[in-house]
């Protein structure tokens, strides 16, 4: 049978009629007959009438149901009782779980403990076994240089906004309950605020807002996963970076989306990086970027430039988000100069490239006819200086897990993926797999075995074959290119030409002029073969189904032919005359073929974070 909801009670019974008032101590021998909240009615009321009974009152029947009802109609209006000292004298102190209201109408206290008779209201230290909830509003504490014991009603808010030039160091002495609160740390001068409670330890506030919380002893900073894996401990809004809202706490609910995001990591733009390129040695933050930095949020409310070091052509920098605020690039992948990784959070990079700022179309040799990219003065421009098409952020970057970022440094984004501007080096553990002004691997340059192939920094490859070039980029979490995306990757370099040169004219990755594609990747035709990951098959080689041992003796494969299985080779090398260029394609070696001529150039699945 259904439960129904019963009609809530609008008015008490006999709000108008005639009723006594029910006492508490027993009427008998007071006024005979009389009900009370000892007895009820007296044993009088139940004797006949014949043997010297009276009969219970009318007026103390309405006086009862009155009284009932009037609690009733309270609770029917979502009333909350407060604190009752008769009360809580009377039933031996309030039971656990009970709930009050504050005195201030404002949020309640849940009582943690039994038999509690303590006002939780109270301002002289006695309250205890109390836990505020539901509260609402900001305390406000001025602070100079004196310790201070925020009372019931200041613990009881959510926010405690921090004001006052401080002229010493200064402790709030916060409860010690199991509670989180908000800290608006507006003060000024060169002293410190702790948050702590009267026996245990505390946090200093940063300047600006902050996130605590206790734990029944002590004062704590809260923690947050970030990407990065530095723990936060703290947030904070910096005005400087354009933080506009009228009051502190609605600068703390604009942060919102970024304590919601997982990365602590917010942008308006999923579709495209967090930075914009402004001029060639310079870029932006965009507006609407809200980040966590070891616990800091910084909200960027208009487009904000970030802070540039002096640049170096073929140089990766990281971009920070900083807890003071600013946003800045630098060479060093751990902390920009100047901070730590406790004050600064890796968010983004880009790649300086080696076009230099300024270069015009006619002065880099760009193509200006044939049958590729007819190059104009803006595409030169996206690739000079910054390349525009490596800005990466915690959203917008190669789908790598690689720690070192070998797979994002030097690369730039190809219609959906990314594609690395340099040819693969020997030293790849060092290097990554993209750098400018290392030597370049090949089958007479050996290269390092990646750690995750069996490699000790050291040891090397025997040659570079199909499936060395493979482990390489697999190491890493890339790929080898496909062919059609080679084609893309090296549009704009200039066609049906190689460099035509021996090994000494061009010993390491560096900037050829006519053979720069559209995204920033050098000696992208006509210099070194890179092997691909299409396959094909050739007829030729001696026929008849069997076992061939052609794979460094991991395994044999089985072929039609001793040369059936091919893997593309891209580009062209320096010896290939008209034949090189952004659709020069060779399927005639077979995986294991290892020569002088072929190389690696690595890819990379794009990964997109909304």
């Amino acid at each position: 049978m259904a439960i129904i909801r019963p009609t809530n009670l609008q008015k008490p019974f006999a709000d108008s009629g005639t009723k006594n008032t029910i006492p508490i101590p027993s009427q008998i021998g007071v006024v005979n007959g009389a009900a009370s909240y000892t007895d009820g009615f007296p044993p009088l009321t139940m004797t006949p009438i014949a043997a010297g009974g009276v009969p219970p009152a009318g007026p103390d029947f309405n006086g009862i149901l009155n009284e009932i009802s009037q609690h009733i109609v309270f609770q029917n209006a979502g009333g909350v009782y407060q604190y009752d000292s008769a009360l809580a004298t009377a039933v031996g102190g309030y039971p656990k779980g009970s709930l009050l209201l504050n005195l201030a109408g404002d949020g309640c206290w849940l009582c943690m403990a039994d038999a509690n008779s303590t006002d939780p209201d109270a301002t002289n230290g006695s309250a205890a076994n109390w836990m505020p909830i539901n509260g609402t509003g900001m305390a406000a504490l001025a602070l100079t240089n004196v310790n201070i014991t925020l009372t019931p009603a200041q613990f009881g808010k959510p926010f405690l906004l921090l004001t006052g030039a401080l002229t010493g160091n200064v402790q709030l002495i916060m409860p010690a309950l199991e509670k989180s609160w908000i800290v608006i740390n507006n003060t000024t001068g060169a002293f410190t605020v702790t948050l702590k409670t009267s026996a245990g330890t505390g946090v200093v506030a940063v300047s600006g807002v902050c996130q605590i919380y206790g734990d029944g002893t002590n004062i704590n900073s809260f923690g947050y996963a970030q990407l990065s894996g530095n723990a936060s401990q703290v947030f904070r809004v910096d005005t400087a970076v354009g933080a506009s809202d009228a009051t502190p706490l609605a600068q703390v609910q604009s942060l919102v989306s970024a304590f919601n995001d997982p990365y602590g990591f917010f942008k308006l733009e999923s579709g495209s990086p967090a930075f914009t390129k402004t001029a060639a040695s310079t870029i932006s933050i965009k507006a609407g970027t809200k980040i966590m930095v070891a616990g800091v949020a910084v909200n960027i409310a208009a487009d904000t430039a970030v802070v540039m070091p002096a640049l170096t052509a073929g140089t990766d920098y990281a971009i920070y988000a900083c807890t003071d605020g600013t946003v800045r690039a630098d060479a060093s992948f751990t902390a920009p100069t100047g901070y730590t990784t406790e004050t600064s959070r890796l968010i983004g990079g880009f790649h300086y490239g080696l076009v230099a700022p300024g270069t015009t179309v006619a002065g880099g040799s760009f193509a200006t006819t044939g049958n590729g990219m007819i190059w104009a003065q803006a595409d030169v421009d996206l690739i000079a200086g910054i390349n525009v098409f490596s800005l990466w952020d915690l959203k917008w970057r190669a789908a790598s897990s690689d720690s070192l970022l070998r797979a994002q440094k030097g690369f730039s984004f190809v219609n959906g993926l990314w594609v690395a501007n340099y040819l693969c080096s020997t030293d790849h553990i060092a290097n990554g797999l993209s750098k400018a002004g290392t030597n370049i691997a090949s089958g007479t340059v050996l290269p390092k075995k990646p750690l995750a192939f069996g490699g000790d920094g050291t040891v090397t490859y025997p040659n570079m074959d199909w499936w060395t070039a493979n482990e390489i980029v697999r190491a890493y979490g890339a790929k080898l290119m496909r062919e059609s995306l080679f084609v893309d990757a090296a549009f704009g370099v200039t066609e049906n030409q190689s460099i035509d040169a021996t090994a000494a004219t061009y010993p390491t990755t560096q900037r050829n002029a006519g053979y720069t594609s559209k995204y920033g990747l050098e000696q992208a035709s006509g210099h070194h073969w890179t092997w691909g990951e299409d396959s094909s098959f050739r007829p030729d080689g001696t026929v008849g189904w069997a076992y061939n041992d052609v794979s460094g003796g991991r395994g044999q494969i089985y072929l039609q032919n001793t040369l059936g299985l091919v893997r593309v080779l891209l580009g062209g090398p320096r010896t290939n005359g008209v034949y090189s260029g952004s659709r020069c394609s060779y399927w005639d070696h077979y995986p294991w073929l290892a020569v002088w001529a072929v190389g690696v150039r690595a890819a990379c699945d794009h990964l997109k974070l909304v």
